[in-house]
């Protein structure tokens, strides 16, 4: 995978702060219908509001069972599924769909978002027949550019024959498909200690400037961190390791998109020793975890409707 294609390309700089991403009517001139699959309930209630704002009709499902049942029963233009979600995967649930689509005259653009891309896990997801690969935390511009892109490409649900495939459709040039997340775990802890908690700049510029969007995102972290940090308190009591590795990977999406490294290097330790069930590490991993979220509620204080 060459390095322009995993670069993140540049988002527009030029939109007003406090525009809103709906100024602009979908380039397909058309209502479009979306269908939205993700566990976490802060993911989904973003990606809604995103995509809602933006003039699109959503459906959610909240895992990737969940998604196919939800295909099955109506006539979606794009369905965007996160990678990782319980029952099935976002491969998973692509599978099915495309052999459902097999015995019908369609093939429905699929979007998957995943927080950590790599060529083997790129390659996987496209195999499995997902047409376009997107990292957390969304860029609006870039899931609003790839959406209207694969709605034209096939010219809307339903109209699109076997013939319409996933190599077809991702062969543009650049990186307009794909993007990829800072591996923020790399960094030095002394790094990360010196940074900011809240990168405003750089999640409006993800927003398109949508400055009510950001505080949209504001609202969703106060009322959905508690209840995470929760889980992962009952979890650690318990020797819950997956209850864990779930909070955790949810914190971790959900505080990315204030750009709040440290709380994402917590939450990504976290994550490890709900997967890995080192509870030797739990004490001291939720301790720095909590202490970090803590000083993100106070950054996040003047941004409070």
């Amino acid at each position: 995978m060459s390095d322009e294609t995993k670069a993140r390309s540049s988002a527009d700089t030029n939109a007003n702060r406090g525009e809103r991403t709906s100024a602009e009517p979908p380039v397909s001139g058309r209502l479009l219908s979306v269908l939205v699959a993700d566990d976490t309930s802060a993911n989904r209630r973003i990606i809604e509001r995103l995509l809602t704002r933006a003039g699109y009709r959503v459906t959610v499902a909240c895992d990737g069972q969940e998604a196919v049942e939800r295909y099955q029963e109506g006539s979606f233009d794009v369905v965007v599924l996160d990678v990782k979600m319980p029952v099935l995967d976002g491969g998973q649930a692509t599978a099915i769909i495309r052999q459902y689509e097999a015995t019908a005259d369609r093939h429905t653009p699929i979007i998957a978002l995943t927080t950590h891309l790599s060529e083997s896990s790129w390659n996987e997801l496209t195999s499995e027949g997902v047409d376009a690969v997107l990292t957390k935390p969304v860029d609006v511009k870039r899931l609003l550019a790839v959406v209207e892109s694969l709605v034209q490409s096939h010219g809307g649900a339903g109209r699109m024959g076997r013939q319409a495939t996933p190599s077809a459709i991702h062969s543009n040039p650049g990186d307009a498909h794909m993007a990829h997340a800072v591996e923020v775990e790399t960094l030095p802890d002394e790094w990360l200690d010196g940074q900011p908690m809240v990168d405003l700049e750089g999640s409006l510029k993800r927003l398109g400037g949508d400055r009510g969007l950001f505080l949209d995102f504001v609202q969703v972290f106060d009322e959905d961190s508690p209840g995470l940090i929760r889980a992962m308190r009952e979890g650690v009591t318990n020797r819950d390791g997956p209850a864990i590795e779930r909070a955790a990977h949810s914190l971790k999406g959900l505080v990315s998109n204030f750009g709040a490294h440290p709380v994402v290097r917590a939450a990504g330790r976290m994550e490890e020793v709900g997967k890995a069930e080192q509870w030797d590490r739990a004490e001291s991993a939720l301790d720095r975890l909590e202490s970090a979220v803590a000083r993100l509620n106070t950054a996040l204080d003047v941004y409070h409707r």
